[in-house]
């Protein structure tokens, strides 16, 4: 479940990137230019890519209520049975030095 949620994580990730980009190009040279390399005016580009962010979003959201609901039901189930949602694997960070 884990690594569910971490691929649908990125795929939000790298569609906010791409929204983001599309965004800064209309907003730099216009809504209705079109790009070079693009074949359509930045506003119907950032309406793609919008619908693809909220896509991934609603898949993303689903898994993590799903999570949700798995928890409620069972409270009780730990990391070890696969519901802890995605963290960095590998030994935790040394405690930061005391300040003086």
């Amino acid at each position: 479940m884990a690594r569910d949620i971490e691929a649908l994580t990125w795929k939000v990730l790298e569609e906010a990137a791409e929204l983001q980009k599309v965004l800064a190009t209309a907003n730099q040279i216009g809504w209705d230019a079109t790009h070079p390399r693009a074949e359509a005016p930045n506003y119907e580009l950032a309406m793609h890519e919008i619908e693809d962010l909220v896509r991934e979003l609603c898949h993303l959201w689903a898994a993590i209520g799903k999570i949700k609901e798995d928890r409620a039901l069972a409270p009780d189930l730990n990391a070890a049975e696969g519901l802890e949602l995605g963290r960095n694997e590998g030994p935790a960070s040394p405690p930061l030095p005391a300040e003086e």
